[in-house]
């Protein structure tokens, strides 16, 4: 699985043609580079991604620029996961839409890196092959543990204590 995130914007164009001519599914997140990559660029990288994750502010950029609708951009990618802070996410996948709650932070010391926190738990997610809602579950849970640290690489949790949190925020 390759994510495609914010880079050169003439390297995100290649990176999605070598996706597609090597057979590789790969995760479009192309955020803060909407702004440089053409309406038709950002076509190409949605059309045929397994996943087009943004925040909402992104998404509306890429209406604008696009002309497409959620469902449109949905049935060009395979999944559409929406961020909408503390509103928690939206995945759209076919013509399923998940809710996916926020996790309420113990603390909020630091939003550096929660973004990135919550795709890593999508991925871990979607690696395991869990359903969509067990794993925006998960990346509201890791976005939370961002949240609640200083920096974009001080949170640390073990396996237990992600598992215990999870269902006491979730249920089993």
């Amino acid at each position: 699985l390759v994510v495609i995130s914010p880079n050169d914007p003439r390297a995100m164009v290649q990176y999605v043609r070598e996706c597609r001519e090597l057979g590789l599914p790969y995760v479009y997140d192309p955020s803060q580079q909407i702004i440089r990559l053409t309406a038709g660029e950002l076509r190409e990288g949605i059309e045929g991604a397994q996943v087009l994750i943004v925040n909402e502010y992104e998404f509306g950029m890429i209406e604008n620029k696009t002309g497409l609708s959620l469902e449109q951009a949905a049935e060009l990618a395979g999944t559409v996961i929406i961020t909408r802070g503390e509103r928690g996410s939206l995945i759209v996948s076919g013509r399923e839409y998940h809710d996916i709650p926020a996790v309420r932070p113990r603390t909020v010391l630091d939003p550096t890196g929660v973004g990135d926190g919550y795709r890593a738990g999508i991925l871990k997610g979607m690696l395991h092959g869990y359903p969509w809602p067990t794993a925006g579950r998960l990346g509201s849970l890791v976005a939370a543990y961002v949240l609640e640290q200083y920096g974009t690489q001080n949170h640390f949790f073990t396996l237990p204590e992600l598992v215990e949190r999870f269902r006491r925020e979730f249920g089993h």
